[in-house]
């Protein structure tokens, strides 16, 4: 019994290895070697998404050599554009006609529908594959706020030069602010304390119900004003057409005209300017 071992740190470190490596580290090995890596380590079979190529490039390919790996990696690559392009035409011929449908029964305008339904669809995926990040050893935050920042400076630049649209000063300047809020809220939340809780948790949540509740109230005092303009515009009409009423009637149809493009929605007769 005096001679029977006992285990030590290092022991459980060397236990606790697959189970904490990351599978990036597979590339500092042999390549005869990395198969084994892979179906040993844990983020390797746990920590890919729904195509494992770590395990394709290691076991199933059998890659030997730098030429043989990059070969197949540009064969993903190309299957990942293939894929992108069968998404944009799903997305254009079925998904973006559906929204439209919808957001015309409940009677939203075009950044009402943007800032719910089409976001909501659009973060779908996103969500569920960061639900997914929780069960890593890890969880990295950094994808998150990338994908914001790319999607904001980015995509919304390239959209913007290829088909330039007219943007509504308020709309935007509110996005923006409601965006660094929420930006700086986590930023001094992540700074302050080590963990997060869930009563922060809760205020970081409610912060976007916030903003869905500003946004539909915008759209509910837009709508009244446009009908108390209506019949304002109206009486203008049946009163003696001096020059005062003239004045007073192009003044609020010029108003009108501009609240108007605001609330229409999907109206593609518009001018297109990319102007604020």
């Amino acid at each position: 019994m005096a001679n029977m071992y006992k285990p030590n740190a290092l022991d459980r470190e060397f236990d606790e290895f697959w189970t904490k490596v990351n599978c990036f580290a597979v590339m500092d090995f042999p390549y005869d070697q990395r198969c084994e890596f892979v179906r040993n380590a844990n983020n390797c079979v746990y920590g890919t998404n729904f195509v494992p190529y770590m395990h394709l490039l290691a076991c199933d390919f059998k890659c030997r050599n730098v030429f043989e790996e990059h070969i197949f990696v540009t064969l993903f690559l190309i299957l990942c554009f293939e894929l992108l392009l069968f998404l944009t035409n799903v997305a254009h011929y079925y998904y973006t006609p559906a929204l439209k449908v919808v957001s015309r029964m409940l009677h939203m305008n075009e950044h009402l529908a943007g800032v719910t339904i089409m976001a909501l669809g659009n973060t779908l995926p996103d969500l569920f594959a960061n639900m997914w990040a929780i069960y890593d050893d890890t969880a990295v935050f950094a994808n998150c706020l990338s994908s914001a920042l790319f999607v904001t400076m980015f995509t919304g630049g390239l959209v913007c030069y290829i088909s330039p649209f007219r943007m509504s000063a308020y709309d935007t300047v509110r996005d923006l602010l409601f965006f660094m809020f929420g930006v700086m809220l986590l930023e001094y939340i992540i700074i302050t304390e080590e963990s997060v809780t869930i009563a922060e948790c809760i205020l970081m949540m409610t912060v976007y119900v916030i903003y869905l509740i500003v946004n539909v109230i915008d759209v509910y005092i837009i709508k009244r004003n446009l009908n108390s303009l209506r019949r304002e515009i109206a009486e203008l009409y049946d009163m003696p057409q001096s020059d005062d009423v003239k004045q007073k009637r192009e003044a609020l149809e010029s108003t009108y005209k501009l609240l108007s493009q605001d609330d229409r929605l999907f109206d593609k007769s518009r001018k297109r300017t990319c102007h604020n």
